[in-house]
């Protein structure tokens, strides 16, 4: 180490000695503490940590004082191995050492953590001591290592010691307290935790409980429940949390005996805690108390068998719910089939229970019963709200509506179609008009153009404009050039223009083109007044159509087409299939490119010496004179309706639009089909179609 000549040949040779942890090594480290270079300095700090002795702890201390934060963490880490070391090696001196490096260094969270773990795993009267004097510091850093390690500690007097700091302690220490002796599970200390049960800080009284529970287990359940009848509405909810969580086979039965002897308050808690605890053996005192005199006890009990019924059992909720009286409580027991049904499976047999008590139902019970099937999706269910359409009650007739309003799926949207053009209730028309637009939105197993045939069919029978925008919003949802022409009328009728132009931008951001762009830019005509945010966002997307519009972004590819013994450019003159017209085993898959049109061969079909063929078809209402912006990497053969009308087989770089072709549209349908060479490396292309001006062809449409 003396003779080294380079930095790192001493940072390696300090690091060799540290990890030998011989301690006549320390000397020949020490001198290094004071190295220019920083490397070798922090080496040297953490090897006297692992060799040092009594005399480097003075020399570390002396490093604990430098400007250098990074330096002082260094030493202190030093300080705690050397520390250990000596512990280990038995030195009697180094609790107090500790505790003297602590008292030096108040303010330091660091040094009081790093200190407190150390005393913690030495043990001993002093160092608990030292932990509990940590207890009360405002250091939340500090107060949480001293609590955790109180928490841990395997000395049996930590109990007492923290329970004797319990009474007049403030409320911020008095729930770190409890929150050791919690995680401590030592029941030694439950007559200190019993006395703040009632304190009056909140959070101390949720603290005792949730200490109680853990100290006592089951057996605190008999004191535990009689606080949920005086308790607010926090402490009560933390009390059913604590309730919920205490582990015990028997726990469940405790908390049924005592159901039946609690007041109101505390019996609607208790059936919380069974519910959530999934008290499945407490079920039939459930149910019973879902009879009891007081609604808020009927609706928690229904709440609470909705968590535990099983099908054997859903029958009997069925009955008790379309007996429950009260609305209250019966919108809880239709939420609580609901959510039973959900959870054990909507079936044939689950929709039987409350389809078997539907016909012998009150008009009260019957509306309960319609509200929970409308929620099943189930033809059975269906049918029978259907049903109840005509019923000769108006109330079960409202039910009807309502349920067929709320149907899960598309099965609903005939009879809600019935309900709007033949209701006689206005509230009837509108519920079902609300319901039938909902559905028709979900509905994407319908074709779109059929979607966009109901929405229009339905318009005219919307009543008021709050239903006429929500058919608007609806047609937003049809992703087609035809649903923008069935927008754009809206955009004048000021009542709708709002919804029209946020649905107009919508469809636009999908279908892209040019009649999108047409479509954006009448949004943002002077006599269209909407919100600034729907200019700015109509804005936003017109310059990103017009930038890329009439690029081709799906075509039909064929290929990869190969022959052997031919290879880069010479592909351009071989004829495969699909420049053949003879030909009929030529197969074509689907292939989207980037917005301006960029495909990149290399990563949709890849390999070198072949040939793809790009195919579109393009519609305009009239023949038209254009210009084609074609790309290439290698050449390229381009032919529209049969025809070649550009070729320019050369191996190249790509160049978006580096080949322009002037050339015609037919009116009508257009077929345009490129042939794209790949000798090796890159392979790409891109064709954009527009007027000879380089203006968008609004009306054309590419398929």
């Amino acid at each position: 180490l003396l003779t080294a000549t380079g930095v790192d040949q001493r940072i390696t040779l300090v690091q060799a000695l540290g990890d030998l942890g011989d301690s006549q090594a320390a000397s020949a480290v020490r001198p290094f503490l004071a190295a220019p270079e920083r490397k070798l300095k922090m080496a040297a700090i953490t090897a006297l940590g692992r060799c040092g002795g009594v005399r480097d702890a003075r020399a570390l201390e002396a490093v604990m004082k430098s400007e250098s934060a990074y330096e002082r963490a260094r030493a202190l880490d030093a300080q705690m191995t050397l520390l250990r070391r000596r512990h280990a090696a038995g030195d009697a001196t180094t609790v107090a050492d500790c505790v003297a490096l602590m008292e030096a260094y108040p303010e330091e969270p660091h040094v009081q953590c790093a200190g407190l773990t150390f005393l913690a795993a030495a043990g001993g009267q002093h160092s608990r001591e030292a932990i509990v004097a940590c207890f009360p510091v405002e250091n939340p850093r500090v107060r949480a290592t001293a609590f955790r390690l109180a928490a841990t500690a395997g000395d049996g007097a930590m109990t007492a010691r923290v329970a004797e700091a319990l009474p007049g302690a403030p409320p911020k220490l008095a729930i770190g307290l409890l929150g050791v002796l919690a995680r401590r599970g030592d029941r030694s200390a439950l007559p200190e935790v019993r006395p703040l049960l009632t304190a009056d800080a909140p959070g101390v009284r949720t603290g005792a409980a949730e200490a109680l529970a853990a100290l006592a287990g089951r057996d605190g359940v008999p004191e535990l429940v009689p606080l949920l009848g005086t308790a607010d509405k926090a402490d009560r909810q933390a009390l059913e949390r604590i309730l919920v969580a205490i582990p015990g086979p028997d726990v469940n039965s405790r908390l049924g005996t005592m159901l039946s002897a609690t007041k109101s308050d505390q019996a609607c808690s208790l059936l919380s805690v069974l519910g959530r605890r999934g008290a499945h053996d407490q079920l039939p005192l459930i149910i019973q108390a879902a009879t009891d005199p007081s609604e808020p006890v009927r609706a928690a009990a229904l709440r609470a068998a909705g968590q535990l019924a099983r099908p054997p059992e859903l029958g009997q909720l069925v009955r008790v719910v379309v007996q429950t009286e009260g609305s209250t409580a019966r919108r809880a027991g239709e939420d609580a089939l609901i959510s039973c049904l959900r959870r054990i499976g909507v079936s044939d047999q689950t929709v039987a229970s409350p389809l078997g008590e539907f016909e012998t139902a009150s008009p009260t019970g019957r509306i309960s019963l319609l509200r929970v099937l409308g929620t099943t999706g189930h033809p059975a269910a269906l049918a029978a709200i259907r049903a109840d359409i005509q019923h000769a009650e108006q109330s079960v007739r409202d039910g009807a509506v309502r349920a067929l309003a709320d149907w899960p799926d598309q099965g609903a949207l005939e009879p809600l179609y019935t309900v709007i053009q033949t209701g006689k209730s206005e509230t009837h028309k509108v519920l079902a008009l609300r319901g039938y637009v909902r559905l028709l939105a979900k509905a994407t197993g319908i074709p779109t153009d059929q979607r966009l045939a109901k929405y229009r069919a339905v318009m005219p029978l919307a009543g008021r404009d709050s239903e006429r925008k929500l058919v608007v919003a609806g047609i937003g949802t049809v992703k087609t050039r035809q649903a923008l022409d069935a927008l754009l009328p809206y955009l004048g009728q000021p009542a709708l223009r709002s919804e029209a132009a946020a649905a107009v931008i919508s469809v636009a951001e999908k279908v892209r083109g040019a009649a999108s762009s047409v479509a954006v830019r009448r949004v943002l005509d002077d006599d269209v007044k909407t919100g600034k945010k729907l200019q700015d966002r109509a804005r936003k997307l017109l310059g990103e159509l017009e930038k890329h519009l009439g690029c081709v972004t799906r075509w039909a590819l064929s290929g990869p087409h190969t022959k052997s013994g031919v290879s880069g450019h010479s592909l351009g003159d071989v004829a495969f299939g699909p420049e053949l017209p003879e030909a009929t085993d030529v197969s074509w898959r689907e292939v989207t490119t980037a917005a301006d049109g960029r495909i990149n061969l290399i990563k949709v079909v890849g390999g070198a010496n072949r040939v793809v063929y790009l195919r579109c078809e393009a519609v305009v209402p009239e023949a038209t004179k254009v210009a084609m912006d074609i790309g290439s990497d290698d050449g390229v053969v381009v032919w529209l309706n049969g025809e070649v009308v550009h070729k320019n087989n050369v191996p190249r770089a790509f160049k978006w639009g580096e080949d322009r072709v002037e050339t015609s549209l037919q009116k009508g349908s257009n077929i345009l089909m490129l042939k794209i060479m790949q000798g090796g490396g890159g392979w790409e292309a891109n064709a954009r179609i527009r007027n000879l001006d380089g203006s968008v062809i609004t009306e054309l449409e590419l398929k």
